[in-house]
């Protein structure tokens, strides 16, 4: 009788510790579910020294080698804009569906036209590393006949997506050699000259249609699938196909899940668009829904913007090859300030090209800062290939016990011999130099048609001669791009100069070491040494609808401030004044330093309105951004090609 009630109750608590074990295999697996792993790459493309058809096997192979360096850890793996291939190298990119185009031609392929191979070796290298994998091609459609259905389907419950318009900033044909170390970076010998092909007519095969709805204005068929309408073919360029700069995405099946044909083109004459633009996005099987865009789109509402502010979306990707722009539109310092104004998780993955200012990718977790990031500072350098991985939070607002911000920077080498872009409309801000007192608080209000902004300091001078000015300044105007394309930017912050002009505002001081003979020399860097003991910067920001306000910041090492040296804070309308309305009340912005700051560049509250009147303050204030863009466009224009 006592051994029965013996083995009774040894089965009792058998059952229950196997209980007990699920239960804690059920937590460990929500706790994993809150998670991801996710690399971007920054990517040094191979450009010159071969044919078109060597420099994309060259540029595969790297990225082959990079997924494999991943070791089959990733979630999702970003790859640049424009570093695979080139106008000389185009494929066809299939409808997302469930068809893997691993070692497979589907039907769709066959309608859409020829499907090059390095798109099936993608698709295997995604099955194999069992992981999703999003990249950029040159895209051809051909449209010598009527179309009359959709290239582009938004599925709500699996994949938004929306085709996509091109980038023509960059297409790259490589010729490297591919040498990865154990640090999983792939370092590239290269001898590249940069073909670049920038001749694309902008003509339109898709129409996403805004005014139905899936929970976000998208009207869904008994699949949940939304086919926009496309239009007929007059408009199909003489040439029979239309080229677009397209993001791909393929799952851990290497089934195409989405695609995205970039909006807003940037020194791109040979590339289409789509009739309207395109909201791509997609889910995954690990939860996350992400959205995804190129580069330029970044600075306009549609479709970068939209997504977070329209779509809701939380995760969200960019493919770049971007031209840094001192102060305030350097690449990791608009993708952390973009990030952080939307409290998104943003992935983005750039170009590393230093020789042409361009470089900067990175992960980057809202207001938390960046998880990861890389700068290559150095003009005189190729360019790197390397693997940037981080665990990120599906939800970037939460505390994340298993997520680690990137380290402050700030106090890092200074990174002065980057080609870099300068904003373009220095002389119309209302600015006022800083005068260099040891120690006092200063203030300071500045006003600029509609914005006026407070400024608190104070200074700690060091005992060598100063090689820097700084200034307060404060601007609103137009800000106009290419062709059409334009917002009004409102901001205020201190910025560093060279010296005591406006005009030498957002240019780094002390670009090299000098020597003896009067010619700038490989010595070391001298840091800049004035410290700012306290800053804080106050603006009051008109109201409008469609804006983003995010912090601008940036040390000499190029990369911008951590959430643990600032603080950013926004007060609405109605939380100022009683009474007030968010249409009538201005929004008061803070930005302020928690720590005192060597190496600052740039401090600054940054306001892009996406929807606001051509004429600001009663007066136009529109300009291009001419000055410096020679370098960047002659650059751009042999990567097409």
């Amino acid at each position: 009788m006592c051994c029965k009630w013996c083995t009774l109750w040894l089965l009792v608590a058998v059952v229950s510790c196997l209980h007990l074990a699920a239960a804690d295999r059920d937590s460990d697996r929500d706790r994993d579910s809150d998670y991801y792993t996710a690399a971007v790459v920054e990517f040094r493309p191979a450009i010159a020294g071969a044919s078109s058809a060597q420099l994309l096997a060259e540029n595969l192979a790297a990225y082959l080698e990079l997924i494999q360096s991943a070791n089959g850890t990733t979630d999702i793996i970003v790859f640049p804009e424009a570093t695979l291939n080139s106008l000389l190298q185009l494929t066809a990119v299939p409808k997302p569906s469930n068809l893997s185009l691993c070692h497979t031609q589907t039907d769709a392929e066959e309608e859409e036209g020829d499907v090059a191979e390095f798109m099936r070796q993608l698709a295997c290298a995604a099955v194999e590393a069992q992981t999703y994998l999003l990249f950029n091609v040159k895209e051809r459609e051909n449209c010598n006949q009527q179309q009359n259905d959709n290239d582009n389907i938004i599925d709500k419950d699996k994949n938004i997506d929306n085709d996509k318009n091109i980038d023509n900033d960059n297409n790259i044909d490589n010729n490297n050699n591919v040498n990865s170390d154990n640090n999983n970076n792939v370092n590239i010998d290269n001898n590249n000259n940069v073909n670049i092909d920038n001749n694309n007519n902008i003509d339109n095969d898709n129409n996403f249609d805004s005014d139905k709805n899936i929970d976000n204005n998208i009207e869904t068929d008994n699949n949940n699938n939304i086919d926009n309408d496309t239009d007929n073919d007059n408009d199909c360029p003489a040439r029979g196909y239309r080229l677009y700069n397209t993001n791909v995405v393929f799952d851990r099946r290497g089934a195409i899940v989405s695609r995205y044909r970039k909006w807003n083109l940037y020194l791109e004459p040979l590339l289409n668009r789509t009739a309207a633009p395109e909201i791509a996005i997609f889910e995954t099987d690990f939860n996350v829904t992400f959205g995804h865009f190129v580069c330029f789109d970044m600075l306009f509402y549609t479709p970068a913007q939209e997504l977070a502010e329209r779509y809701n979306i939380r995760n969200i990707i960019v493919t770049k090859m971007f031209n840094s722009e001192l102060p305030f539109l350097t690449a990791s310092q608009l993708q952390q300030g973009w990030a952080w104004g939307n409290q998104v998780n943003l992935l983005a993955a750039g170009a590393s090209l230093p020789q042409g200012g361009i470089t900067g990718s990175g992960i980057y977790a809202g207001q938390r800062g960046a998880l990861v990031r890389r700068m290559v500072g150095d003009s005189a350098t190729s360019g790197v290939r390397q693997l940037l991985v981080a665990r990120v939070a599906r939800r970037p607002e939460l505390e994340p016990d298993e997520v680690t911000p990137d380290v402050e920077r700030s106090t890092e080498a200074a990174q002065r011999q980057l080609v870099m872009l300068q904003q373009p409309q220095l002389r119309d801000f209302a600015t006022w130099q800083v005068p260099l007192v040891n120690g006092s608080v200063q203030r300071r209000r500045l006003c600029h048609t509609d914005l006026c902004c407070d400024f608190e300091l104070s200074l700690q001078l060091p005992e060598a001669a100063l090689e820097c000015e700084y200034r307060l300044g404060v601007f609103v105007g137009q800000r106009r791009y290419e062709e059409a394309q334009q917002s009004v930017v409102r901001l205020c912050g201190v910025f560093a100069c060279r010296d005591g002009s406006v005009e030498s505002c957002g240019q780094l001081p002390g670009m090299a070491k000098v020597t003896s003979g009067g010619e700038p020399g490989n010595g070391e860097i001298q840091a800049l040494t004035l410290q700012f003991n306290t800053l804080r910067v106050r603006g009051e920001f008109v109201a409008r609808p469609r804006r983003l306000l995010m912090p601008s910041t940036l040390s000499e090492s190029l990369y911008a401030l951590q959430a643990t040296e600032l603080d950013w804070s926004v007060l609405q309308a109605a939380d100022v004044a009683e009474n007030a309305t968010a249409d009538s009340a201005p929004t008061h912005v803070q930005l302020q330093l928690k720590k005192p700051q060597q190496q600052l560049l740039t401090f600054a509250i940054y306001g892009n309105y996406f929807d606001d009147d051509q004429r600001v303050g009663g007066a136009t204030t529109a300009a291009t951004a001419s000055t410096g863009l020679v370098i960047g466009c002659l650059l751009l224009m042999r990567l097409q090609l």
